[in-house]
């Protein structure tokens, strides 16, 4: 039974998004972007609020239940793949769908790579909403007690609270003329490997060294050696300078991410050893903001198998002066708190870090007192604990 035209709405977003090269001849190809944008205004008046997706992407997203469709047509024919990943963050619905590699969906990738279609919808029923009234010319919402006697031209449109995602769907034609389609495929897919040990030692030079041998030598994989890194120039693609940011190694012949290495990936888009320059002039200068979202991966994964919710990419953490801010006024996490002082101290150089813990042990001018003394010994006592906590946590980064 055809079911070309189910029961729900489309929406077209302004939106991007990105195709990614097959890994593998076993493989049709991925694209991920943006499946819908928070508060933007579109040609039908509806906004998408932030939280929209969440429970969708639980109950349907999760389970595979939401296909890539070619412009809502609901058929076998029409079925180019499958979500499989999807998550909200500040912009909006960020997708990943895996494309089949059947021939007639290799030619509507083709289509997409060109330019033909080049833009996005969403099929959806609406769970929560409410009406408002927003204002024709700019889009702005309209207060209620604005709307009569007012000079501007007011349209009704709908705050979207909730939606059930039933597909997302390639069309030619949108509201957005700069929502457009960019061949990329400079962010290697996340490839989920197996984590080493937590306290394995990294070194860069000798591990892509190892990788290079396992994906084939001289005869080399490009696809396989691809796997250990996460940017890689796609226009040189067959050359070794073209791949960065390692964070995988051969551990008994199985290719393993490395947490340290991981942890120096991070450090270097954060600007550690003059940081790494990946923007792409075809990407749009998102090419770091991939790179965080493929590492971020990793760390969400390190956290849940060592049940450590410590382990958190660099830029997801709360900076210092807001860590100091929110505990001068008694709000704060006593780990999170200790983990910063940690890490802070662990940056300082060894003899800096020693005359601090001397300082902090001597404490204030105490009186000669049986309660001076015990003050004075506890203070001592906390800063060998300290010592001590640094060292640890040193020692599981």
């Amino acid at each position: 039974m055809s079911r070309a035209n189910p029961d729900y709405e489309r929406l077209i977003i302004p939106c991007e998004f990105k195709l990614l090269s097959p890994e593998s001849a076993e493989d049709g190809g991925m694209i991920e972007g943006y499946a819908a944008t928070f508060d933007t205004r579109h040609e039908s008046g509806d906004r998408v609020m932030r939280g929209a997706f969440k429970k969708t992407i639980q109950e349907r997203v999760k389970k595979g239940m939401v296909p890539l469709l070619d412009s809502h047509q609901w058929d076998i024919a029409h079925t180019l793949g499958t979500v499989t990943d999807a998550a909200e963050d500040s912009k909006g619905l960020h997708f990943t769908a895996k494309f089949s590699k059947a021939p007639s969906v290799q030619d509507a990738r083709q289509k997409m790579a060109e330019g033909h279609i080049n833009r996005l919808s969403i099929g959806f029923l609406p769970v929560r909403e409410n009406s408002e009234a927003y204002d024709l010319d700019t889009g702005d919402p309209i207060p209620a007690n604005e709307h009569r006697g007012s000079a501007r031209r007011i349209g009704i449109g709908r705050q979207l609270h909730e939606l059930k995602l039933f597909e997302i769907s390639g069309v030619p034609l949108a509201d957005d003329p700069n929502a457009t389609i960019r061949e990329v495929h400079t962010i290697v897919p996340f490839q989920d490997l197996p984590l080493a040990p937590r306290d394995r030692p990294w070194d860069a030079a000798a591990a892509v060294a190892r990788v290079r041998e396992w994906a084939g030598g001289e005869k080399i994989n490009w696809a396989r050696y691809r796997r250990a890194f996460v940017w890689y120039d796609k226009d040189k693609a067959d050359e070794y300078g073209s791949y960065k940011l390692p964070i995988a190694d051969v551990i008994d012949g199985e290719l393993m991410a490395v947490p340290r290495g991981i942890f120096a990936a991070a450090a270097v888009l954060e600007g550690a050893r003059g940081g790494a320059d990946l923007n792409d002039p075809d990407s749009g200068g998102d090419e770091k903001a991939g790179a965080r979202r493929h590492l971020e991966r990793y760390y969400a994964k390190m956290a849940h198998q060592w049940h450590d919710d410590s382990i958190v990419a660099p830029w997801n953490k709360k900076s210092l002066d807001l860590i100091v801010a929110h505990a001068a006024i008694g709000v704060y996490d006593f780990d999170e708190v200790r983990n910063a002082a940690c890490e802070f101290f662990s940056a300082l150089k060894p003899e800096d870090r020693g005359r601090l813990l001397a300082e902090l042990s001597a404490g204030p001018v105490i009186p000669p007192t049986d309660d001076g003394e015990r003050e004075l010994a506890a203070l001592k006592a906390r800063s060998v604990r300290l010592e001590n906590a640094i060292t640890r946590w040193r020692d599981n980064q």
